[in-house]
């Protein structure tokens, strides 16, 4: 045992007088120093690219930048047509979760129009002699459809008697125009959240109609007491974009 650790000693002091002989060298002190400088110097750049690319990721995290908004869009449409009796009021319905209204999968509401289309042409038919118009009245029931019902830029009631369409309209989704924009943001996820909001354009929406024919009177042939009329109606579905404006 005693053998064993005095073995061990002279190990121990053979590296201990080893490495002193190698520090009293002056070339090798030389080249420690060289490789420690070198070492300092090549953590130093490390740092300071890092320090940068950090830096500069911070400061696009924090630094506001204009970005285009696009929307891609896309339309659905479906119609309802029948025939209205003279002084008849109606009310449609059309359900916004019918597969013919839904929009593709990703895209949200924008905007609903609603045509109401007669079917008296100018000019006159055995009907109606003298190409008279029916009066039609139309209107959006406000109801609990998801929408912007107190928008400027609705068009909820309308009414005809010179055999035109009646257009309506009404905004979905909050501020949709469906017009390119440019915004200022940090990035394309914030620019882009006011248009990714789920649950607009969910519901019923509801069409009144109604209708006073205009019969030519006296007249053999003046028998109009009826229109038929077609309503359409078309969602306008969208998916935004954005792109770092140049």
């Amino acid at each position: 045992m005693g053998e064993e650790n005095a073995m061990n000693d002279e190990e121990n002091r053979g590296l201990v007088d080893t490495a002193s002989d190698l520090f009293q060298i002056r070339e090798a002190n030389v080249a420690m120093a060289i490789f420690a400088v070198f070492t300092v110097i090549v953590c130093a750049i490390n740092m300071q690219g890092w320090l940068s690319v950090e830096y500069h990721k911070g400061l696009d995290a924090i630094t506001q930048k204009s970005w285009v908004i696009e929307f891609d869009k896309t339309t659905t449409s479906t119609e309802f047509q029948d025939v209205w009796q003279d002084e008849e009021s109606r009310i449609v319905e059309f359900r916004m979760d019918d597969s013919a209204l839904v929009p593709q999968a990703g895209y949200a509401v924008g905007m609903i129009n609603i045509t109401i289309s007669p079917d008296t042409v100018d000019g006159a038919n055995i009907a109606d002699p003298v190409g008279q118009c029916d009066a039609i009245s139309a209107s959006v029931l406000v109801n609990e459809l998801t929408a912007q019902w107190e928008s400027e830029r609705n068009v909820l009631s309308a009414s005809d008697s010179s055999c035109e369409d009646i257009v309506l309209s009404i905004v979905v989704y909050p501020s949709y125009e469906g017009e390119t924009l440019v915004v200022p943001g940090v990035n394309a996820y914030q620019v882009l959240q006011p248009w990714s909001s789920l649950g607009w354009g969910e519901g019923v929406l509801e069409v009144q109609v109604d209708l006073d024919v205009n019969t030519a009177e006296p007249g053999p042939l003046a028998t109009d007491d009826d229109e038929e009329i077609t309503i359409t109606v078309e969602v306008f579905g969208f998916i935004a974009e954005a792109s770092m404006q140049p």
